[in-house]
């Protein structure tokens, strides 16, 4: 577990074994379904039951979901960042039915055209636009309004491109992709995979989650995983005293 410093972000960095993936992966082709709409539906559940564990109210998961926007505007790889997000709300009454990993590929695929995916984008930009005061103004009454907030649980799956550069010096066993955690979404789930191994990071604001919530939402998780079909879930530190670590934020 890496701590935040002050009370800020931090990140339980998990491996996930190669053979739990290709049997998820296998359970989703069988349903016609992909390996990040049973993640993603087996986080969303792991998160409910947590905070149905501490007595906090139902609330609908607004959730962010990175998307390139190259493969849409087709551009080629390149340096800077096009990302959009993908709008997906799943409301509380949905979080238990069976279907849910459906309904969430469904909402995803009405939601990839560039209007949807530019939404969010834009409205950050024109806030830029204002004069700076103004605009921290706008930010900080946006993230302190329960009502307003757009994004509640980040869900991210990042694959390592091959042409990938790491000193031979140093190696990387393991990589680990993570952002910035605000109040709003103060929590996430982010796979990265690098050269066939994956890593699972549950980055979150020390402000608003603490480590046994974390913690919670781990066992909540490989208790869905398991009930999927992957067998016994059991996902270990990727980080230990023998390992060289790379890492990207």
């Amino acid at each position: 577990e890496l701590p935040g410093e002050g009370g800020g972000d931090a990140a339980r960095v998990l491996r996930v074994p190669e053979a739990l993936l290709d049997r998820l992966a296998a359970r989703a082709r069988d349903e016609g379904l992909t390996l990040n709409h049973l993640l993603l539906a087996a986080s969303i559940r792991a998160t409910a039951a947590v905070r149905l564990e501490k007595g906090l109210p139902d609330l609908p998961y607004r959730v962010l979901l990175p998307a390139d926007l190259r493969r849409l505007l087709g551009l080629p790889p390149s340096l800077p960042n096009y990302l959009g997000t993908l709008p997906l709300v799943v409301e509380p009454g949905e979080v238990a039915r069976p279907d849910l990993a459906r309904t969430i590929a469904e909402r995803l695929r009405g939601g990839r055209t560039f209007e949807a995916q530019m939404h969010f984008p834009v409205q950050m930009g024109a806030l830029g636009l204002l004069p700076p005061a103004l605009g921290r103004w706008c930010v900080e009454r946006f993230d302190r309004d329960p009502d307003t907030f757009a994004f509640s649980f980040l869900f991210s799956q990042i694959r390592v491109p091959a042409a990938f550069h790491v000193p031979p010096e140093l190696g990387a066993p393991w990589l680990w992709c993570s952002s910035t955690q605000g109040r709003q979404p103060p929590f996430g789930v982010v796979l990265t995979t690098l050269a066939g191994r994956t890593t699972l990071a549950l980055q979150h604001n020390q402000a608003h989650v603490d480590g046994g919530a974390v913690a919670a939402f781990q066992r909540a998780l490989e208790g869905e995983l398991a009930g999927l079909g992957a067998g016994d879930v059991d996902l270990q530190p990727a980080i230990s005293s023998a390992d060289r670590v790379a890492r990207c934020g």
